[in-house]
């Protein structure tokens, strides 16, 4: 695991080109500048499981775009009959940490790397929400942009 300032063109194609019934991935993008954010989750071999990963753009950190974008991908994943979402993050990542306690995550120690934090979720029905409803619902309220499905 380690961190990158920008998504290489493979790993953005990826991205976009989810693999049916096992990956999903949403978009958050600006009329001005882009895409600037993403969340994706991949199911776990058995399925009833998946890892979820998620990048916000640093100038739309702390506006609720990533709190938005993870708690719509929670409601895909339960679409799809996910039953726990995992990831791991790393332990200085404060931000991270705080919204996935903000999400109802469950951080546990990494055994195996003493540097990652474990985050981990059941995952529950949420309330039904348009995916366009979501934009400013979370955090400050500031976020203001499209979210796409890719699925």
């Amino acid at each position: 695991m380690r961190a990158i300032r920008e998504l290489p063109e493979e790993m953005l194609s990826r991205f976009a080109n989810p693999e049916p019934g096992r990956e999903a991935a949403l978009v958050a993008r600006s009329p001005c500048t882009g895409i600037v954010g993403l969340a994706q989750y991949v199911a776990d071999e058995e399925g009833d499981g998946c890892e979820v990963a998620i990048v916000v753009g640093d100038a739309w950190q702390r506006r609720g775009l990533g709190f938005s974008l993870l708690r719509q991908l929670m409601g895909l994943a339960v679409e799809r009959g996910i039953r726990h979402a995992h990831a791991d993050a790393f332990a200085d990542n404060h931000a991270m940490r705080a919204l996935a306690l903000q999400l109802g995550y469950e951080l546990r120690n990494n055994p195996e790397s003493p540097f990652l934090v474990q985050l981990w979720k059941t995952l529950e029905s949420p309330r039904a929400v348009p995916i366009g409803s979501l934009a400013g619902q979370a955090g400050s309220g500031q976020f203001r942009g499209a979210v796409s499905r890719r699925t």
